[in-house]
């Protein structure tokens, strides 16, 4: 990961600005049933790509998205995390 990558997802990590980001995470409807999780996979989406995370989106059902994240490149140690929308 380039400095300036690890510098600006860094920078993300605020306290204030966590606590905002949970709240409005929390605030997007995507509840179990009915399960669509589209509008906060964008979000998420949207965040990651703008501090220059690469994304990939797979909606295998409608309403039902994955997201794929990565920072950096192959061939080093990796760090998978899993969390639910």
């Amino acid at each position: 990961m380039s400095a300036d990558l690890r510098d600006r997802v860094l920078g993300e990590i605020v306290g204030e600005e966590v606590l905002e980001l949970a709240c409005r995470l929390i605030r997007i409807p995507s509840e179990n049933p009915p399960g669509d999780m589209s509008e906060i996979a964008g979000f998420i989406e949207d965040r990651l790509s703008s501090i220059g995370v690469s994304v990939e989106r797979y909606e295998p059902a409608k309403g039902r998205v994955n997201l794929v994240a990565g920072i950096g490149k192959s061939g080093g140690r990796e760090l998978i995390f899993n969390g639910h929308m």
